[in-house]
């Protein structure tokens, strides 16, 4: 694991002043969106943007309807055909500013995707394996809440680059986030 991975996690965890008046936040996604990367034959398609998040991090009241949020977490995508298989890997650290009522949030931030790699492994071809440079973007999202639980959409914006290659990775999301 990369070493600003642990700081950045250890950065979280013990030098935020109000890391004891911190509630945990838990959250998953399903995305879609960005260029593709690879299609098959039977309409499969890996993309930039896509598919599933798994994050968790600490949510600080700021007042008593604006927080701010920073979490860590693993965002991929797989595609598996009879000859052979691709996937896209990314660690997203993200920090958002969210103002949230009893019923409803809306927030914004950034979100920082550390060591991206997109491998292809196709029978009877040299593998390809792409390291990314680490992507910086912008995230918005709105949805409801109940008492612990949210639900709602959320927008990214970011680009992924290597060398001159340069890979939209913008996606449209449905999360799911649960406050302990």
């Amino acid at each position: 694991m990369n070493t600003f991975r642990y700081l950045a996690l250890a950065g979280l965890l013990f030098f935020s002043p109000l890391v004891f008046s911190s509630d945990f936040v838990f959250f998953g996604s399903l995305s879609d969106g960005g260029e593709t990367f690879v299609e098959t034959d039977d309409e499969q398609d890996l993309r930039a943007g896509g598919l599933l998040q798994f994050s968790a991090g600490l949510e600080n009241k700021l007042s008593s309807d604006l927080l701010i949020q920073a979490m860590f977490g693993l965002k991929f995508d797989g595609i598996t055909a009879s000859d052979g298989e691709a996937s896209f890997i990314r660690y997203p650290i993200d920090v958002s500013l969210i103002k949230r009522t009893e019923q409803f949030e809306l927030g914004m931030g950034f979100t920082y995707h550390t060591d991206p790699q997109l491998n292809i492994d196709i029978n009877g071809l040299p593998n390809l394996r792409v390291n990314f440079d680490n992507a910086l973007g912008m995230t918005l999202g709105m949805g409801l809440r109940s008492n612990k639980l949210g639900a709602g959409l959320r927008l990214t914006f970011i680009d992924y680059e290597v060398d001159n290659w340069t890979v939209d990775g913008n996606s449209l999301g449905l999360y799911l986030s649960l406050n302990l």
